[in-house]
């Protein structure tokens, strides 16, 4: 694979040769084969590569966004079906995207219950000020993303019900 661009046969490939040497390590009750490099630096390539892309690349935690993409793409090698898909690098872009996706989300809600925690703090002493624009900002786009998740759980449910009782 090239220094910066993924060859999608021939990490196609590299995953059929190793679901081989797994399937019939498997199968013989033998130690069951790592991971080859191949395969790693792909998925390894493919999370960099997300990494700079425009609506990834200034944030914060970026490392820890790649790092739970590659994490989460080695977890998911064994469920690639090349059987069912020649498309090894669409397969992995999925699963890394969601976890970036993932990590977004968890460090928004650590964010909100920091400063929420830092309000409630303080709440009692009037020379300590606890809002700001960036502050109420964050507070106001994670409560009324919990609002829109639970109004959309409403709703599915309603209309479960309503399937149900017709």
């Amino acid at each position: 694979m090239g220094d910066q661009y993924i060859n999608n046969k021939q990490l196609y490939n590299d995953i059929v040769k190793y679901k081989e040497l797994y399937a019939f390590a498997k199968s013989n009750n033998k130690r069951l084969p790592q991971i080859p490099d191949s395969i790693g630096k792909g998925i390894l390539l493919i999370c960099n590569n997300m990494a700079r892309r425009g609506n990834y690349r200034n944030y914060t935690w970026l490392e820890e966004m790649i790092s739970d993409a590659v994490l989460a793409c080695i977890k998911a090698v064994d469920n690639f079906d090349p059987v069912k898909s020649g498309n090894p690098y669409g397969f992995f872009s999925r699963i890394a995207w969601n976890a970036f996706l993932g990590r977004i989300a968890r460090e928004k809600r650590e964010n909100y219950v920091k400063i929420k925690n830092y309000q409630n703090l303080n709440a009692h002493d009037p020379d300590i000020v606890t809002c700001n624009e960036f502050t109420d900002e964050v507070i106001y786009d994670f409560e009324s993303t919990m609002e829109t998740k639970k109004n959309k759980k409403k709703s599915l449910k309603r209309g479960i019900e309503k399937l149900y009782d017709e």
